[in-house]
């Protein structure tokens, strides 16, 4: 289990290049193209349930618990909790995500950065780098049923982790302008995306 505090904005649309070139500066790691898998029953946008790389994953969301503010930018401060189950075999995976009336392919590109903040500052150091302590900065373009959508994401996690996600929010957005607005009807996480494509 692994809990977490979370920022993120969803937009519709391709990736706009001025944001590529805006996180340039932070030298992002690019991530291997990925589609993961969400389960599109859900009664609500709080309980988001996929089959990602041999494993089925929960992430409930356990509570709102503040709001990010930087000038025009504004955003949700959300709490969640995730659980991780491996798939038995490769045929029960095949099984699974062959039924698209249940589960909805996601395909993700991502631009990402990790942070330690050991140290009380956020430190840049490689994705693959495990910590105790630490946020990732998230840029994607995700494609859902031929739908093209762009995120901007900030997950922290470890014993103080709601005060290094604000930490990592402040220095990312006072070291540089972002080229748009964030606003706080664009805050929400996969799980309502996944909700609202299907309704």
């Amino acid at each position: 289990m692994l809990n977490s505090f979370e920022v993120r904005w969803i937009f519709q649309g391709k990736l706009p290049e001025a944001m590529v070139q805006w996180v340039s500066p932070f030298a992002p790691e690019e991530q291997s193209v990925r589609t993961d898998y969400y389960f599109n029953k859900t009664e609500n946008g709080s309980l988001g349930i996929k089959l990602r790389e041999g494993s089925i994953q929960m992430k409930p969301l356990l509570k709102e618990v503040g709001l990010f503010s930087f000038e025009e930018h504004k955003a949700k401060i959300e709490s969640y909790s995730k659980w991780s189950y491996l798939v038995q075999d490769n045929q029960e995976w095949s099984y699974m995500i062959e039924q698209p009336e249940t589960w909805l392919p996601v395909t993700k590109s991502r631009l990402m950065n990790k942070y330690t903040l050991a140290g009380g500052y956020p430190d840049k150091i490689e994705m693959k780098q495990r910590v105790e302590q630490g946020c990732e900065m998230e840029l994607s373009n995700i494609t859902i049923l031929d739908k093209d959508f762009w995120t901007l994401a900030f997950e922290a996690y470890g014993t103080e982790a709601e005060e290094d996600l604000q930490k990592t929010l402040r220095y990312i957005f006072e070291t540089s302008e972002l080229p748009q607005a964030l606003p706080l009807q664009n805050s929400f996480g996969y799980a309502q995306l996944i909700h609202d494509i299907q309704n």
